[in-house]
């Protein structure tokens, strides 16, 4: 059963082995736990371990194993995953896009992210739903998802392949690794194993 926006209450708790934990539900913590989730310089136990930790605060359940699971449940919103054949590509990067997203919130809704504690499921309806055409954002994700018809000129494939590349997430993801790398082989005194 899917989650109604308008008439469900926002979930504040989950339940873990027939036990209810309060959990922070603020998007800006759920951010925090993608971001956390995302990042290569944790091995996954360290990822689990410390985003449990975000998202139960004090109050951790004892199997974390299915603690983390409440907490991906919620994070997609209990949605279940919707399977397609068709491979989507990756078009928004809550770190990447921050600001972006930041700028949209504002045009749209008057809402300034930064002084605001926003319920993580109100923040996703929200990010969902802008489709103001005008938004940096949206024309950036749209560019992202965007197919080459074999139909299109020359011209126009080159131009979109252009903006394909500029706004690609790829890159941007491979110049953190490249730097968090370096950086890295930096610190260990230029060691190489």
């Amino acid at each position: 059963m899917s989650f109604n926006f308008l008439l469900d209450e926002y979930p504040n708790e989950v339940i873990v082995e027939e036990v209810v934990y309060k959990v922070n539900t603020d998007f800006k913590c759920i951010l925090s736990i993608i971001q956390l989730l995302d990042n290569d310089l944790f091995c996954e136990q360290e990822k689990i371990i410390n985003s449990i930790r975000i998202f139960y605060g004090n109050n951790i359940p004892r199997n974390t194993s299915l603690a983390f699971n409440e907490l991906i449940g919620f994070i997609q919103l209990y949605q279940e995953e919707k399977t397609n054949s068709k491979k989507h590509n990756k078009v928004i990067d809550y770190t990447i896009d921050s600001g972006l997203i930041l700028s949209a919130f504002m045009q749209v809704y008057k809402i300034n992210l930064i002084e605001t504690n926003l319920h993580w499921f109100a923040f996703s309806c929200l990010l969902e739903n802008i489709s103001d055409e005008q938004i940096r954002l949206i024309q950036i994700m749209n560019i992202r998802s965007m197919e080459i018809d074999e139909n299109y000129s020359a011209k126009q494939k080159q131009r979109i392949r252009k903006l394909k590349k500029e706004y690609s997430l790829e890159k941007q993801e491979d110049i953190s690794n490249d730097f968090a790398n370096s950086f890295f082989l930096g610190v260990k005194g230029g060691q190489n194993k």
